[in-house]
């Protein structure tokens, strides 16, 4: 039976398989049927769900894309290399019913606190709910746009970086990612010199047949990999693709498999990231990617911030002296007018990647204090400090006696207006005022839909009053129900390069 539950405004699926099975049932089910056949079927079904829904019904079994991504594992695991059978659809149902089984057990085995089985299941299924192309076209910005703009010391070279890491330069990889999740069928094959050339006719990417070699090699992996995989984190997270190795009847070419057209574009852009900051980690925080990072996503919510205010006025840090010797820093970002301000606070990151994954409480009130509680104390420390009306670097808003308190994220930390601020006011007792906590990716939505108004502080006003428990995302959609989900500041972005990428994946399917 199909459940679905609504917490907070969030919707979750769950389901009951009704089955009692071992994995020793699933081997020898699995055991006498193709391996590739299977693949291809959960390759077909996750393309469905990118490009239709989040949720696919087969034969009354709910598929998300979490549940496609167990089947892919244990498919990898347990089918069979050689044989060339084909599974039955009842058999199928049968694979479908024990995933649902095992993943519901690994969650009630981990925890029963009801906190963290809401965290569990949300990095589960909302990962796969985000707006990919608004990740897709802030990451070409900040790194082909933005990043060489802001100032700071020792600044990496990031084109540089990210084509070490790729082997390929930083666009022609984009395109490849948009090119491949625009495949239906699931499944594609090295680019041949003919695809290449009409690419190049196209577009002025000059592509190399190398490129596409290069780009499915940063991209996939083969069986073996995924066979001896042992980590916390799904392996296609890493590597969404399946280099099969197999050549299909009447065909010149191995055939890859995409597991997964949402991890797919992930490993091009939050993926991306991580990797840059594995890289640059010399250990004891010290992080040169992440340092320059921090500035240059401080100065685009600024960019955003300024791109929508019109008839506020948008103030960057202010430093000012304490003491003789005392320096200090407002927050990130102040927005006024009248006797009214946001105050802004800018994080890289809410919980870490351990967190995620693991969903303790006790870890994430660890991680929280290192983030997202210092930026709640920046916000307070610079509220008092304007109120106290002893700094002449902050005589000029002696006026302002309404304030509204954000923290801007990086990254998703869902049910963070509640299980990280109730953590967060645990760590800091004595906060006297409510504060938001906000992705970037709600932020550009929610300065989309307040349009001419400039109604933020009077949204963040009734959010406060009316729902200060639930997430941005879930209170937009509440408030705006037939919103617009495309940021109005991406959106040169969509009609240039991105457009440009949708025409030629037709010249690509041709």
């Amino acid at each position: 039976m199909k459940f679905e539950k609504r917490i907070l405004g969030k919707e979750f699926y769950t389901y009951d398989p009704n089955i009692n099975c071992t994995h020793d049932d699933l081997r020898s089910l699995l055991k006498k049927y193709s391996r590739l056949e299977i693949l291809r079927t959960i390759a077909n079904f996750s393309a469905q769900i990118f490009n239709n829904n989040n949720i696919l019904n087969f034969s009354s079994i709910p598929l998300t894309n979490d549940i496609l991504l167990t089947a892919a594992e244990y498919t990898i695991k347990y089918a069979n290399l050689s044989e060339n059978k084909i599974i039955p659809e009842n058999d199928l149902k049968l694979f479908f019913r024990m995933c649902h089984k095992f993943s519901n057990s690994k969650i009630v085995e981990k925890t029963q606190n009801h906190e963290e089985i809401l965290i569990n299941y949300s990095y589960k299924q909302f990962i796969f709910q985000e707006n990919l192309l608004s990740q897709f076209a802030r990451s070409h910005y900040i790194y082909t746009n933005l990043w060489e703009r802001v100032e700071c010391e020792n600044k990496i070279d990031i084109l540089k970086e990210i084509e070490s890491i790729l082997g390929l330069r930083y666009e022609i990889a984009l395109f490849f990612t948009y090119a491949s999740v625009g495949n239906k069928d699931g499944y594609l094959f090295e680019y041949d010199k003919k695809t290449i050339d009409g690419l190049n006719k196209a577009t002025s990417l000059q592509i190399n047949i190398s490129d596409h070699q290069k780009y499915l090699k940063w991209a996939s992996e083969t069986y073996s990999y995924f066979d001896k995989y042992d980590g916390l984190m799904s392996p296609f997270v890493f590597y969404p693709i399946i280099n099969t190795q197999t050549k299909p009847p009447g065909v010149n070419s191995e055939v890859y498999i995409i597991v997964n057209h949402h991890l797919l574009y992930d490993k091009i852009t939050n993926n991306l990231y991580f990797q840059l900051a594995e890289k640059f980690d010399l250990g004891n925080g010290k992080n040169q990617f992440k340092v320059n990072f921090g500035y240059v996503f401080q100065e685009y919510i600024g960019e955003i911030l300024k791109f929508h205010f019109h008839n506020w006025t948008v103030h960057s840090e202010i430093n000012y002296l304490k003491a003789k010797k005392e320096k200090n820093d407002t927050v990130d970002w102040l927005i006024t007018k009248e006797n009214k301000m946001i105050l802004i606070e800018v994080k890289q990151s809410s919980i870490f990647l351990e967190s995620k994954i693991n969903c303790k409480i006790s870890d994430i009130k660890k991680d929280l204090e290192k983030t997202l509680a210092k930026g709640v104390r920046q916000l307070k420390k610079t509220k008092t400090d304007i109120l106290s009306k002893k700094y002449k670097e902050l005589s000029k808003f002696e006026h302002i006696n309404q304030f509204q308190y954000v923290i801007v994220t990086n990254d998703r930390f869902y049910y963070s207006n509640y299980i990280g601020k109730n953590s967060i006011k645990e760590i800091i007792p004595d906060i006297d005022f409510d504060f938001h906590i906000i992705s970037v990716n709600e932020l550009e939505i929610l300065l989309s839909e307040q349009k001419e108004s400039e109604s933020f502080f009077d949204l963040l006003t009734y959010k406060s009053l009316e729902f200060p428990l639930i997430d941005f995302k879930e209170f937009l959609f509440s408030i705006f129900p037939n919103g617009n989900n495309h940021p109005k500041f991406l959106s040169e972005y969509y009609s240039n390069f991105f457009n440009k990428i949708s025409l030629n994946i037709q010249l690509i399917d041709k």
